[in-house]
């Protein structure tokens, strides 16, 4: 079942441009990942890559590879981003009550 909304994620040119902006050349991300820098050419290429590698290109990248898989479901704010907007907000609160004792 296809969705008609879904647009298709080059993740080949996202890791490649994120290389880039980290200054990696295909041989230091080759290193990284432990594959030779012609199979990093290759995947530069690649729309889709197995999760183990997306998740290990990730974390030499320095950047969520998955996120715009998520994006793109759009199925709202991840549970975890919520629960951290919360306590934001509960710290704001407890430092405008701290500011508050503090002018007394």
């Amino acid at each position: 079942m296809s969705n008609p909304k879904f647009t298709r994620i080059h993740l080949g040119s996202l890791i490649e441009a994120r290389a880039r902006e980290l200054h990696l050349s295909p041989t230091d991300l080759a290193r990284q990942v432990n594959v030779s820098p012609a199979e990093v050419e290759r995947l530069f290429g690649r729309f889709a890559l197995p999760t183990d590698y997306l998740f290990t290109l990730s974390h030499a990248l320095g950047t969520d590879l998955f996120l715009p898989y998520s994006q793109e479901l759009g199925l709202g704010t991840h549970p975890l981003a919520r629960d951290l907007e919360a306590k934001e907000r509960t710290i704001a609160y407890l430092e405008e009550i701290a500011a508050l004792l503090r002018g007394r």
